[in-house]
């Protein structure tokens, strides 16, 4: 489904929704179930047709007038430039900083460098033995027919990850509030996915897709994650737990960081003085 901020900014602008009979994909290339998801999508819904991503020869789809876009049936492209699986570059002609992020991660730090993609096999902690070989690359998380960023946020992080930190999530009030949220027994943005907290937005709203950034030390979530909904001194004592950190902060912590207490008492006592 579009996303409803999504649906409201495309109001605001001279998008043209398109249409599955409106695909420009050379006639070999043009698949009805495919273009039916396509048309459903976010990218139909602002006016970036098949060849935005596919025709090898596309310039950028963010700055290109309406007027310049080929209508239906003109095939302004030869079937020769028609990629069939386009890579990260050709999503950051318009998602610059969400792949920008992306490559900064460990996820996509081998195509950084102009290695293949990544792979769970790959990984020093405990994966899904069915993953082993699954690309990590944009389409990994985001289906770029039918993007979902409900799946992106849980469901794509735990078809691959399997220890006990994940695991833990999914036995947490964290995962039964995501659970609340995407059924509609909760208002949105009450939900805690993997992706509130190791991918959190910027001031602009974007997403953090360097899912590194806040990892290490783990105090760096304080500001961006833990607090925006709760207070300091549970913060600080769960990310000095260790336990709690393995099992996926599903239960109350177990430590307990004096500090907070003691800035609080010194304050006070200085209050009183006055």
């Amino acid at each position: 489904r579009v996303q409803q901020w999504l649906a409201e900014e495309a109001a605001t602008q001279e998008f043209r929704l398109l249409t599955a009979g409106e695909s420009d994909a050379p006639h070999e290339h043009n698949y009805p179930a495919v273009a039916a998801d396509w048309a459903a999508s976010a990218h139909a819904l602002i006016g970036v047709n098949c060849t935005g991503c596919h025709d090898a020869n596309v310039v950028d789809e963010a700055t290109r007038p309406a007027t310049d876009r080929p209508e239906p049936g003109d095939m302004a492209f030869s079937s020769a430039d028609w990629v069939s699986t386009p890579d990260h570059t050709s999503c950051k002609r318009c998602h610059e900083s969400q792949v920008t992020g992306f490559l900064n991660g460990k996820h996509g730090m081998r195509l950084a460098v102009g290695l293949s993609e990544m792979t769970p096999e790959l990984a020093r902690r405990p994966m899904h033995a069915g993953a082993a070989h699954k690309r990590l690359n944009c389409s990994a998380c985001h289906d770029p027919h039918r993007p979902d960023l409900q799946f992106a946020a849980v469901d794509s992080c735990v078809s691959c990850h399997d220890d006990g930190h994940t695991r833990g999530y999914l036995n947490s009030s964290h995962y039964q509030l995501w659970q609340d949220e995407i059924s509609g027994t909760a208002a949105a943005g009450t939900g805690v996915s993997c992706a509130t907290c190791h991918m959190p937005r910027d001031e602009d709203g974007r997403v953090e897709h360097n899912q590194n950034s806040n990892l290490q030390p783990n105090e760096k979530m304080i500001r961006t994650t833990c607090m925006n909904c709760h207070g300091l001194q549970f913060t600080l004592d769960a990310l000095a737990d260790p336990e709690l950190k393995a099992t996926g902060y599903s239960t109350s912590p177990q430590t307990h960081v004096e500090s907070p207490q003691m800035v609080h008492e010194w304050f006070e006592s200085k209050r009183k003085q006055k």
